[in-house]
């Protein structure tokens, strides 16, 4: 009998211990890590605080920590910030041109990549899945959904989605799917549209940089009229808008995710961590990856000349073409971007000053805020290009395109 008790009462001892340990492994990461939280959950982290705390979690989920660096960083105070070269070395926070950027907040999607970095450097082995950091994130149950993808992510959604990472390593299998994700996953079977007209005179009506009220009147008049558009769009857009564009038939583009010139043309390592950056954020709404791209400025812009020198843009349009990406510019502009107060008329006349002597016209005109004169124009244009013959197509891998750096 007393046997009995004492195999009962270790029992319980032992569940109890369990229950306890289990308690202590999930405890809340803000609890111990994350200073005066409650008072700053709503924040927006910066690229410096979250480098201490991914190196944290590096150590939480391999036991070991990050190998230390000599890293020289020009705009990192090493007494402040001890941890950076450290993070940056392991490849989880790459620096870029010698600087960390400390004081930058961190999108959404930016994050996403971070924290799969941070994964694969606590599990090197581990099998490697072929999709996108937000998708793994999603499908794995670890993306707090209260954040944003282009808009920077605050301390309570990266303290979540440290925790969520927590309780699904180190298997990180993939949830059970919802009807929600069964639906998601339905738009990730879109594909880009494909142009269908291929003599004639053609005219593709392409739309740059972020969305905005003007690119919901520039959908609205495309499909008035039936026509498709090519929109290449920047990492300020608005999600729910650029799914419109897509459900809608219209070619998607990267316009890269920052269009800072300053900063991706310094570099072709820079601007191709810009340029995936975007990839990502348009596969996490449109479900493919882009292979349409616009450079800002155009691919012989000399802007890029001041930051990146002579040679940069040669290798940016180089890599891109290696890689199976289509790089278009222009023959005909609207020039609502380099005149100040244009008004509809003049963006039409500029249109046709080129247009009308081509056989194929690549019109460059802009969707962003302050481009009203655009958005008004488009009846007007579309009318104008039906009168002189012209079909309507998108930028595809089959179409017409101009290049002005081959």
């Amino acid at each position: 009998m007393k046997k009995i008790i004492y195999i009962i009462l270790a029992a319980v001892l032992s569940a109890s211990f369990s229950l306890s340990a289990m308690a202590a492994v999930h405890e809340p990461f803000y609890k111990s890590n994350i200073e005066n939280y409650d008072s700053r959950k709503d924040y927006y982290i910066d690229r410096g605080e979250l480098a201490k705390y991914m190196s944290k979690l590096y150590t939480m989920l391999s036991n070991k920590t990050l190998p230390k660096s000599n890293l020289n960083l020009s705009d990192v105070d090493e007494s402040k910030y001890p941890y950076i070269a450290n993070v940056a070395a392991a490849g989880i926070m790459p620096a870029t041109n010698n600087k960390f950027y400390p004081n930058k907040t961190v999108s959404g999607i930016e994050f996403a990549k971070i924290l799969v970095n941070t994964i694969n450097a606590a599990y090197p082995s581990t099998e490697k899945y072929n999709l996108s950091s937000y998708s793994f994130l999603t499908s794995r149950g670890i993306w707090d959904s209260t954040a944003g993808i282009s808009r920077p992510v605050t301390l309570k959604n990266v303290s979540n989605m440290i925790d969520n990472t927590l309780s699904a390593a180190p298997d990180f299998k993939e949830v059970k799917k919802t009807e929600a994700s069964t639906t998601e996953n339905k738009t990730n079977t879109n594909q880009p549209p494909k142009s269908t007209v291929t003599e004639g005179k053609v005219a593709y009506l392409t739309f740059d940089d972020s969305t905005s009220e003007n690119t919901i009147k520039i959908l609205d008049t495309l499909k008035q009229y039936g026509i498709k558009g090519t929109f290449y769009i920047t990492g300020t857009s608005n999600p729910e808008i650029i799914k419109r564009i897509a459900d809608e038939g219209h070619a998607i583009g990267n316009h890269t995710f920052s269009h800072d010139y300053e900063y991706i043309y310094s570099s072709k390592e820079a601007f191709f961590e810009d340029f995936y950056k975007e990839e990502a954020f348009l596969e996490s709404i449109i479900g493919y990856k882009p292979k349409l791209v616009r450079l800002p400025g155009g691919s012989n812009n000399t802007v890029s000349l001041k930051y990146g020198g002579e040679n940069v843009m040669k290798e940016i349009t180089k890599e891109l073409t290696e890689k199976g990406y289509i790089y278009t510019d222009w023959n005909s502009e609207a020039k609502d971007a380099s005149t100040k107060n244009i008004t509809p008329e003049q963006v039409k006349a500029n249109i046709f000053e080129t247009a009308s002597k081509r056989e194929k016209a690549i019109v460059l005109m802009h969707q962003t805020k302050g481009k009203e004169a655009t958005a008004e124009a488009l009846p007007s244009v579309i009318e104008e290009f039906k009168a002189q013959g012209f079909k309507f197509d998108v930028i595809s891998d089959t179409s017409y395109n101009a290049q002005f750096l081959k």
